[in-house]
């Protein structure tokens, strides 16, 4: 099945069309943007206003790291100026002698929990090819962005066990207390299952029964939510 994720705004892929994922690479990575300011004047002990006849670089031109941004020759000195950062000069201050320099940062937390094969991608939506995929509606859930997790078929309550559900996704149809708190002192990530639980875990509840059947006879190693489109999807590692 090809499954189509929506792009977040403000946020940059990191794959490229035929690249195989297999939860070991983003596929989105935010941005932040900051300003640098650099003086220029006063490293080179000129007058700010003569900051233009020193600059290597002038405004909107790109910067990469150790570039020479400013550069003063002397018969007695050379002083160059590196940039320690990459970036873009967006303003120049001959009143002060400064550059300011536009820098991004990429957040590591970028989504990367999905196994499969980047089919197409568009302005703002991603085509991903999942394995042995079908979906199945979500009733109700406290997770709100794009997630995904690999699966644990707990049919029974013997097969509870750290090295079955720890950081999984468990799907288990009856829930009570002393269940939710043993797959939670178990580190469960997730739990899916008929009744939405009283703590705070993270879960998704499925109630059609042709669901809950097909969950347990068609075994899936791999889920992913689209809590926007109101889909779990369950589906199988790529490479295998």
């Amino acid at each position: 099945m090809i499954v189509k994720i929506k792009i977040p705004s403000k946020q940059k892929l990191n794959i490229n069309i035929n690249d195989i994922v297999n939860f070991d690479k983003q596929l989105f990575k935010l941005t932040h943007k900051k300003n640098i300011v650099i003086p220029i004047a006063k490293q080179l002990n000129i007058k700010p206003i003569k900051i233009y006849d020193y600059l290597k670089k002038l405004i909107d031109e790109k910067v990469s790291e150790g570039e020479i941004l400013a550069e003063k020759k002397s018969f007695l000195s050379h002083k160059k100026i590196r940039s320690e950062y990459t970036g873009k000069i967006i303003e120049i201050h001959h009143d002060t002698g400064d550059i300011t320099l536009e820098t991004e940062t990429e957040d590591s937390s970028g989504f990367k929990n999905i196994s499969g094969k980047i089919i197409n991608i568009s302005k703002d939506l991603l085509e991903i090819e999942l394995k042995d995929c079908y979906s199945i509606e979500i009733n109700s859930t406290n997770i709100s962005q794009l997630s995904g997790n690999k699966l644990s078929i707990i049919t029974r309550l013997d097969q509870i066990k750290s090295d079955t559900v720890a950081n999984k996704a468990v799907f288990i149809k009856k829930i009570n207390p002393y269940l939710e708190a043993k797959l939670l002192a178990l580190k469960t990530k997730l739990i899916i299952t008929t009744k939405k639980p009283n703590s705070g875990v993270k879960y998704i509840v499925v109630s059609k029964i042709k669901d809950l059947e097909k969950i347990e006879t068609d075994k899936r190693n791999l889920i992913l939510v689209d809590p926007e489109a109101n889909k779990l999807y369950l589906y199988n590692d790529y490479n295998k």
